[in-house]
């Protein structure tokens, strides 16, 4: 294990130019993030699985939601919605934020049915907002500049 989290500090020290010290204990806590951050570094994208999210949105963004799931269902497509989501990371006592952060959601649906929906959001006036929840079959957090191949499903649709 001792090796392996080496070669992790070295990789993180360089990719985001720190100089994170080697600890004095490696707990399975530890080495767990360390192994998360080697996997951003590496692939760019991290798969979380599916659930449900609530988001709040203004009137005019949540009939876009719509219509894209709408369009997307109709195209024969799986819904995909992005969504900036920056995180932040504690390692080492360092707090390492990745400010350019995506969350994709794959398969997107809205819990209730589109016409509920819709009858919800023609109550509200123009620049209220509305809570959304949402379900997904599969949740990716995306981190731009480490993606490595532009040609991945989705890495295309995030790296532009």
């Amino acid at each position: 294990i001792a090796i392996r989290f080496l070669d992790i500090l070295i990789k993180i020290n360089q990719e985001i130019g720190i100089d994170l010290r080697f600890p004095k204990v490696i707990n399975d806590d530890l080495f767990k993030v360390a192994l998360y951050l080697d996997n951003v570094f590496t692939n760019g994208m991290i798969e979380i699985g599916g659930g449900e999210t609530t988001y709040i949105y203004e009137k005019s963004e949540a009939i876009e939601l719509i219509d894209s799931i709408i369009y997307s269902i109709k195209n024969g497509m799986s819904p995909i919605l992005q969504i900036p989501n920056p995180k932040t990371i504690f390692f080492l006592e360092q707090e390492i934020l990745f400010s350019d952060a995506i969350l994709i959601l794959v398969n997107v649906s809205l819990v209730k049915s589109i016409h509920e929906f819709e009858q919800e959001i023609n109550l509200l006036s123009d620049g209220e907002e509305i809570d959304v929840l949402l379900k997904y079959e599969q949740a990716i957090r995306c981190f731009p500049k480490w993606v490595p191949d532009q040609n991945d499903k989705y890495a295309a649709k995030v790296v532009q």
